[in-house]
């Protein structure tokens, strides 16, 4: 039994032994390997272990200046959750990729700017914005042939303007880029641009330029066979739709919404429940503006679409403000289907259909 056991410790000892001992020689190129998988799992806290692990090797191994160093960087300003911490990460990066004399520091700056706009606000926005901007000049400068990086830089920039002509200049930019570039992912960047440039045009009234970018889309997905083909088709036929109906095309506009509802019902709760709560707004709106209107249609579908939100356990800001843009389009509908009737019968019937549920209330910017 004695020799039993000793076999047992022994067979233990040399197995930690050489646990230890892999540990020991482990390089940083093995630490990276260890951070991917965790990436992959989702383990973001090992994942920057291991990516500081690396880090460590790499400077005893490869220098503070080395371009091995700098990737270490970049990829825990990838990881890294605090701002200053990504800012941080990517400046060593972008640094020693200027010591060096390397060109194609684009992608650093690209980087530090979506993460720091998706992470930040605030003081970080401020410098993702100015990191994008010399992402585009440099991507500019060196004659960037891949479009992807440069376009979404642009179409960031212009999601965080708010001065609508500004923009607009933005968008026009991303289009250039996106025609005149080689793309990989063509299919979703293009889909984008069209949509936030329709989308412009929309909120500046311009109904017929909206029409125009949105059918686009719609043309686009006709001829695709991507996996989300279907989704993206039925946001367009809404938006051109609602475009058709406010350029007093009703019946037109009314039978493209009507083609989005019915992806909108069979994928009920699988895609951003507010297009289809818009989807059914506009549609009120388009038979308010029959000859005749339809009366009780409009009545159903506004109601339609507040159940969206008026269903929800928990709601946030956002779906308030989309809440009041909907009461907003269902009064004209609602006016032009009841000429006879008073703004108090309106706001009485909106009040009667759009009492919330919810017990959770959420702030969003």
């Amino acid at each position: 039994m004695k020799k039993w056991n000793l076999f047992v410790f022994a067979i233990l000892f040399v197995g930690i032994g050489a646990l230890v001992y892999k540990g020991s020689t482990m390089g940083y190129e093995d630490y990276l390997d260890l951070a991917a998988t965790f990436h992959e799992r989702e383990d973001y806290d090992q994942e920057m272990f291991n990516l500081e692990k690396a880090l460590q090797e790499s400077l005893e191994i490869n220098g503070q200046l080395s371009l091995e160093t700098a990737d270490i960087y970049r990829r825990m300003g990838l990881c890294d959750r605090d701002t200053d911490k990504i800012a941080e990460d990517f400046d060593k990066a972008i640094l020693i990729y200027e010591i060096a004399g390397k060109k194609d520091k684009a992608d650093l700056y690209y980087e530090k700017g979506k993460r720091m706009i998706e992470n930040g606000g605030g003081r970080a926005v401020f410098l993702g914005e100015e990191s994008l901007k010399q992402a585009i000049q440099l991507y500019e400068q060196d004659g960037y042939e891949d479009s992807d990086k440069l376009c979404e830089s642009c179409l960031i920039l212009a999601n965080l303007e708010t001065d609508r002509e500004k923009q607009w200049v933005r968008l026009k930019q991303a289009e250039s880029y996106f025609w005149d570039l080689s793309k990989e992912n063509g299919w979703q960047i293009g889909n984008r641009i069209y949509r936030l440039m329709g989308i412009n045009r929309f909120q500046e009234g311009m109904y017929e330029e909206a029409f125009g970018y949105f059918d686009a889309m719609l043309i686009r997905a006709e001829d695709s066979e991507e996996k989300d083909v279907r989704q993206v088709m039925a946001e367009a036929q809404y938006l051109s739709g609602a475009a058709l109906v406010l350029v007093d095309r009703a019946e037109e506009g009314k039978k493209r919404i009507e083609q989005a509802i019915v992806f909108y019902d069979v994928h009920n709760g699988k895609q951003p429940y507010e297009d289809a709560a818009l989807a059914h707004t506009f549609l009120a709106l388009a038979y308010g503006k029959l000859e005749p209107p339809g009366k009780q249609e409009v009545l159903e579908e506004g109601e339609l679409a507040l159940s969206y939100f008026t269903e929800m356990d928990r709601i946030d800001s956002q779906d308030l403000r989309s809440m009041e843009y909907i009461k907003y389009v269902l009064r004209i509908a609602y006016k032009r289907a009841f000429p006879e009737k008073m703004e108090r019968d309106f706001e009485e019937w909106f009040y009667g259909i759009s009492q919330l549920k919810a017990s959770e209330y959420y702030f969003v910017n």
